[in-house]
């Protein structure tokens, strides 16, 4: 039995062909409606086969009869191999491959019908990457011969060989390719459909004669705009979007006609969220639950480190959000990492803030100011977890007025010699990594210098852990530098140019703190609906008193305003324009209103909710910190107030 998921036009193809060579197949998508319109599909197709009389009517009804729908990946438990024709999405496919993987057989190949994507990277979802491969069919599927079949950096020649073996019994051609983005079919055919809409949109020629001058003049069998046509131009773009940012190369960059990013568009904003957003939500939301929520209370109680929740974050790939692909990393971006941060939030703020640190503040800060030869040190180790990223600016007398440090950095040779301490380093004691800003000039802001630093570096010693009120299972620590020696390549940036480095990574990290309060209001808005419901005073719910509906009222109110200041403070630097000013506001607005949110759970919870039984107690204890790290609240006013004046 084989298994195909995804019933669009790919996934029907190539369900419909393993039928036609008598394979039973198991047919799978989202949900039902998603199923019977790829089996219409087949149908469809069978007709018209059936029409030319290359198929009889029964054998068109024996084909439908081997193919199996379903919803869910647990019906291909017993499938021999399994092929994937998804959406376009590294995110999405990956979490499909962790669930394929625990789904079906030890010995089952998973077969990937990517266009563009790294097999490597999609198997490396999984705990058999030998037994992960590209299958990419060609559309239509019942009609094209080749399938090019690509390996992965770990797939077993025995793998290879069943798939090869398997595809020349459909009546195809496989031919092995290298695992590189496009492969050769996209790599070749796309740049010819973009330079196709590049001609109509520029005015060279009409659709039809620039399709005529390709048919005619080229012996083309079908003109790129046809052709760009029939495979779809949405898949189009997905796929050049992909290898222009794999490959850099702008023979890549998708027409503005073709739907890419430089479209001029006035379309009412859209607040919907793309699939693989919703994929990397989802992804977090069900680690928020299974992993960070079990334990969160008595982590905070022990002041427990939660090592075995950054250990699975990393795995999962939510150690590398802000981290390209071709360093290891997802590169989904901002937007993907604040929808992560918020669900990680609501259950376990100490985990959220460890995760936020690690990707907006390090791992951010080494992709934006590092060289090539620190991102491809550092970048890959951090995005898959093996290292945990920490950021070392502030010190015992500076704080808010960061460019008042003391912390020197001396040259010496290929090195500088670092001296002083840090204060309130959140996951120093367990960082291996992290972002130092040091004294290499004069006084003032334009006296400081950005670096790495590795915390098994001579010199380098973790010193006290601070006893706190909140987040308690989030380690913040002192860092004391003793003539440690950092290499002169670590440096981030430009000499004495450290500052400009801090505030750029500090508007990333700010918006990360503003999904810590957005998580955490949801999480106070949640118990304080499900308490308003359960308790009764004076023979009802208290829910059902005016007192208790207006507080949970304007929680929401909060929540969904703080949503949208985040998110577009998110949207602006994933789009790389100026960001401080909104990045301020979701600061400002989301952690007063956390602590705000906070105390009115509290409340409704009455003498229960200062208990340490319900989790409202420990909500109130994490939100306060929100308002004061990262820019306190009267920082982040500042901030906005220049704005404001700025001429």
């Amino acid at each position: 039995m084989l298994g195909v998921v995804g019933s669009g036009t790919m996934g029907n193809g190539i369900a419909q062909v393993f039928s036609m060579y008598k394979h039973p197949v198991v047919l799978v998508d989202v949900d039902m409606a998603a199923v019977k319109r790829g089996v219409d599909a087949i149908k469809g197709s069978l007709d018209r086969i059936v029409k030319k009389e290359k198929m009889t009517a029964d054998e068109a009804q024996a084909v439908l009869g081997r193919i199996r729908p379903s919803t869910s990946v647990k019906d291909l438990a017993e499938a021999e191999l399994v092929v994937e024709a998804i959406v376009e999405n590294a995110a999405v496919k990956e979490k499909l491959f962790r669930d394929l993987d625990a789904a079906v057989r030890k010995d089952a190949i998973l077969a990937t019908n990517t266009s563009s994507i790294w097999v490597t990277k999609i198997a490396a979802a999984t705990k058999r990457p030998d037994k992960v491969i590209g299958m990419h069919f060609m559309n239509p599927v019942p009609m094209m011969k080749l399938v090019e079949i690509i390996r992965g950096h770990d797939t077993s020649d025995a793998t290879t060989a069943r798939v090869m073996d398997l595809a020349k019994g459909l009546d195809k051609t496989p031919v092995e390719v290298k695992d590189s983005p496009g492969f050769v079919s996209n790599r070749v055919l796309l740049p010819m459909i973009n330079e196709a809409i590049f001609c109509l949109h520029e005015g060279v020629g009409t659709a039809e004669a620039i399709d005529t001058v390709m048919k005619l003049g080229m012996a083309h069998p079908m003109g790129p705009l046809q052709l760009a046509d029939f495979i779809g131009l949405d898949v189009c773009l997905a796929i050049l979007e992909v290898l222009h940012k794999d490959l850099g190369d702008d023979k890549y960059r998708p027409c503005p006609l073709a739907g890419g990013a430089s479209t001029p568009t006035h379309k009412p904003m859209d607040f919907d969220l793309r699939e693989e957003l919703v994929a990397i939500r989802d992804l977090a939301r069900d680690f928020a639950k299974d992993v960070c929520a079990p334990g969160a209370a008595e982590r905070d109680r022990k002041e427990e480190f939660p090592v075995e929740a950054v250990r699975k974050a990393g795995v999962l790939g939510l150690m590398g959000l802000l981290v390209p692909e071709k360093y290891g990393g997802s590169g989904l971006g901002n937007m993907a990492l604040c929808l992560s941060l918020i669900e990680v939030n609501k259950a376990d703020a100490s985990v959220g803030v460890t995760l936020s640190v690690h990707n907006s503040l390090c791992s951010s800060c080494i992709n934006s100011w590092g060289s090539e030869e620190l991102k491809r040190k550092y970048l890959p180790r951090l995005a898959s977890g093996e290292l945990l990223g920490a950021y070392a600016l502030s010190e015992t007398g500076s704080g808010s007025d960061a460019g008042s440090l003391t912390c020197k950095a001396v040259r010496d040779g290929d090195h500088y010699v670092v001296t002083g301490s840090k204060a309130w380093i959140t996951s120093g004691d367990h960082a291996d990594v992290y972002i130092l800003f040091a004294r290499t000039g004069g006084e003032g802001n334009k006296g400081v210098s950005a670096f790495v630093a590795e915390r098994a570096w001579k010199g380098l010693t973790v010193g006290k852990k601070e006893p706190k009120l909140g987040i308690r299972s989030s380690s913040t620590v002192q860092i004391h530098f003793d003539k440690c020696k950092v290499p002169a390549s670590n440096l981030l940036g430009e000499l004495n140019q450290g500052f400009k480095v801090a505030l750029h990574t500090l508007d990333g990290g700010r918006i990360g703190i503003a999904c810590q309060a957005l998580g955490i209001m949801e999480a106070c808005l949640e118990a304080s609906v499900k308490y308003a419901r359960e308790r009764k005073q004076f023979d009802k719910p208290i829910g059902e008193f005016q007192a208790i509906q207006w507080k949970l009222a304007e929680m929401k109110l909060r929540i969904d305003a703080a949503r949208l200041l985040i998110f577009r403070a998110a949207t602006l630097r994933d789009a790389g324009k100026p960001h401080g000013l909104e990045a301020a506001e979701a600061k400002l607005f989301a952690s007063q209103s956390a602590n705000w949110c906070a105390t009115q759970a509290v409340q409704v919870h009455g003498g229960a909710g200062y208990c340490a039984d319900f989790p409202v107690e420990r909500y109130f204890r994490d939100a306060r910190i929100t308002e004061i790290y990262e820019g306190t609240t009267e920082i982040q006013k500042v901030v906005i107030a220049r704005h404001l004046l700025r001429e």
